[in-house]
């Protein structure tokens, strides 16, 4: 799998952009207790890695957040794209 990672800053529309053509977006905990990233990975049709222990999304009654994204410990984070 092809994993790309740029730490300079983009546009927002190109950073929609890169979002929208990949499979997987990396959701990692924010200063809330969940991040945006989350939802603006399902805005654009991408499966979001959530990032994050002990994380509570909102809505989680009425949203089923198992079917939409995928959660990875923060401990096993180095062993992604393995």
């Amino acid at each position: 799998p092809s994993i790309r990672i740029e730490c300079d800053r983009v546009s927002r529309a190109r950073y929609l952009s890169e979002m929208a053509s990949s499979v997987f977006c990396l959701a990692p905990r924010g200063w809330a207790p969940w991040s945006a990233r989350v939802f603006e990975a399902v805005e654009v049709g991408c499966i979001p890695v959530l990032i994050a222990d002990h994380v509570v999304l909102p809505f989680d009654e009425l949203v089923p957040w198992s079917d939409l994204a995928l959660r990875v410990p923060e401990r096993r984070v180095g062993q992604l794209g393995e």
